[in-house]
């Protein structure tokens, strides 16, 4: 009241103002508009594949509450969203994850108060994921997949079976990273996902394979993600072979650890820790394999 403030030091008067100054107004945005947004602005800081799972993760996350305001969701919101997601639980895990770092940008945009409970809510925590047995192609498989797969997909193929990249790296490597190095792929800081620079060799089956198409310069694969998925799909049917998620990485890991025996150098090239390497791929091909494996040429 008048009396308080007329008897108060003049010291303290302006603190009301300032305080008014710093503090944070919500915004009302839409979840759907929020999260393009979110994957606009963000798009830039990680590999392009890592963008286009993530936009279609949250892309997932916003169909149903495309009408509600980021300021009202509610840990309900989060744990319906989950208990209707049937996928494995390390797919979940990466929603999760993408969840957690949207709130925590929708902070910093003003679209959520920082003391939001939506990490609180029961589903947002991990999920515990078993050990699984490690699958892998047998070479004679392998050799029917590089037969039935054309000349513009082949390279993906033989550089997934025989050098043990990932599907993301895949999609970002250019000829030139093939050609650049003697004797070795180099997967670019921007293209690994440990953003981290290291040499894949050639082994000779490689070389041969990918001899033809020495002189032609820009990305290995320049069409969509999408529609490598598709042709990987029509080559495996059509060699009568089932697929495996991530059976080439796999099956280069396995093979190559066998072959050499040293978790180390697998580490190195493959981009995995030797400790996952040691406890998921050690004894698990033989070697009589591996060799023939490595041998596979058209």
């Amino acid at each position: 009241n008048s009396h308080c403030i007329g008897n108060c030091p003049t010291q303290y008067l302006p603190r009301v103002p300032i305080w008014r100054k710093h503090l944070a107004v919500v915004q009302p945005k839409d979840v759907q508009h929020a999260v393009s947004e979110y994957c606009e602005t963000t798009s830039k800081r990680v590999t392009q594949r890592f963008a286009q799972q993530r936009q279609i993760r949250l892309g997932k996350f916003s169909q149903p509450f495309h009408n509600t305001i980021v300021s009202n969701l509610s840990r309900s919101h989060v744990d319906l969203f989950f208990q209707n997601l049937d996928l494995a639980p390390k797919t979940r895990n990466h929603y999760r994850a993408d969840l957690k770092a949207f709130f925590d940008w929708c902070v910093k945009k003003d679209y959520l108060t920082s003391h939001h409970r939506l990490n609180d809510a029961e589903q947002i925590h991990s999920e515990p994921i078993r050990d699984e047995e490690v699958k892998f192609y047998k070479p004679s498989e392998f050799k029917k997949i590089l037969e039935k797969s054309d000349s513009r997909i082949l390279p993906l193929i033989a550089i997934a079976g025989l050098a043990g990249l990932r599907t993301n790296e895949l999609m970002g490597i250019k000829w030139e990273h093939i050609w650049r190095e003697d004797d070795n792929i180099e997967i670019t800081k921007g293209v690994a996902k440990n953003r981290y620079r290291r040499l894949v060799p050639i082994c000779p089956s490689l070389a041969a394979i990918l001899e033809p198409y020495k002189g032609i310069e820009g990305k290995v694969w320049p069409i969509s993600y999408k529609q490598y998925q598709r042709d990987v799909q029509n080559i495996f049917k059509s060699a009568k072979v089932s697929t495996i998620r991530n059976g080439l990485r796999h099956s280069f890991s396995s093979y190559h650890f066998e072959l050499h025996g040293d978790e180390k150098l697998t580490s190195k090239i493959s981009g995995n820790s030797p400790a996952m390497l040691y406890k998921h791929y050690r004894g698990v091909a033989r070697k009589s394999e591996a060799k023939a494996w490595f041998d596979s040429s058209l």
